[in-house]
């Protein structure tokens, strides 16, 4: 029966965005074999909590890791993502409300738009986790906060005109910050799970 019994699914996904840290072996392994221990002494229920409990410990103390590691270079990727992300779409508006682009409608740029806003997030979290290695969680938080920093005055001024009905802003925003780093963690653990050796 304890050997049946799994360690929770969310902490082990958690972890695993870690796992090119050097520690995360003896993280994991230790983490294992407790866990276990734990199962034939305490029970199931509690060995899970005990689990879950380390393992939120452990995401966060590795995140912090990551981000002091080199928080120039996190705060500058996500702050040239998010220019990336917003700046073309605000330049390109610019220019027709000034008339310098006469021959571009106002409805193509609309599709434009919305097909920058799609395709971009998950493109920049690709390139982040292919070139940048060891800041993947912390770059995706960093830009979240950024992101969620930059948005939160329209979003404000749009509840207030209707709290009861999402504004598109807000889907833009979501998908924004999902697309982002669904693209960018899974890399990581794709490259360090390929570069280990087989038993």
């Amino acid at each position: 029966m304890p050997d049946r019994v799994q360690q929770p699914r969310l902490a082990t996904v958690l972890l695993s965005l870690f796992s090119t840290e050097p520690d995360f072996p003896e993280i994991e392994g230790y983490l294992s074999e407790e866990f276990h221990d734990r199962v034939n002494t305490a029970g199931p229920t509690a060995a899970q909590r005990w689990y879950l409990r380390e393992a939120l410990r452990n995401v966060s103390t590795l995140t912090l890791r990551q981000f002091a590691r080199s928080p120039v270079q996190t705060l500058a990727i996500s702050i040239a993502c998010l220019l990336a992300l917003n700046l073309p779409p605000f330049l390109i508006l610019f220019q027709i409300h000034h008339r310098r682009l006469p021959n571009l409608e106002w409805s193509t740029f609309i599709y434009m738009s919305i097909a920058y806003q799609v395709f971009i997030p998950p493109l920049l979290g690709f390139l982040t986790g292919r070139f940048v290695r060891g800041l993947a969680v912390a770059i995706a938080l960093v830009f979240t906060a950024l992101y969620a920093l930059a948005a939160s005055p329209r979003l404000y001024v749009d509840f207030l005109f209707d709290p009861l009905v999402p504004h598109p802003l807000s889907w833009q925003w979501l998908w924004a910050v999902v697309g982002f780093s669904a693209a960018s963690l899974p890399i990581w653990n794709q490259r360090h799970i390929s570069s280990q050796p087989a038993d």
